[in-house]
């Protein structure tokens, strides 16, 4: 999509939903308005009945609704083994009493410590 098919369009939302979009992009490594839409093409695809029987619809959107649970599990199993890294190595840090920060600060840091450890 380029910036001519898209148009702006301001509405107002709760302040705690905005929050859990911002996060849920973040984690997502997306923007927040990459989040947004993605969010609003998946609602909007996934209440297109696919056919006439009641039933058939609700098991699709089940379907569909799990596999986004399933995508949301790895991409939580994936920042979960991210976090616990970094906790590591900030305990590992603590244990051998490193000296001060550097200049460029506490990802600096990490990011020396973590490249020295590898090694």
């Amino acid at each position: 999509m380029t910036d001519d098919e898209r148009i702006q369009y301001k509405f107002l939302i709760p302040a705690d939903l905005k929050a859990a979009l911002e996060d849920r992009a973040r984690r997502s490594y997306r923007s927040l308005s990459a989040e947004v839409i993605l969010r609003l093409r998946e609602s909007v695809r996934d209440r297109e009945l696919v056919s006439d029987d009641p039933l058939a619809n609700e098991q699709a959107m089940i379907e569909r609704e799990l596999a986004a649970a399933e995508a949301d599990m790895q991409m939580n199993r994936m920042r979960h083994a991210e976090l616990q890294q970094r906790l590591n190595t900030v305990r590992q840090m603590r244990e051998r009493s490193e000296p001060r920060l550097p200049q460029g600060g506490l990802a600096k840091a990490l990011r020396e410590y973590s490249e020295r450890e590898d090694k």
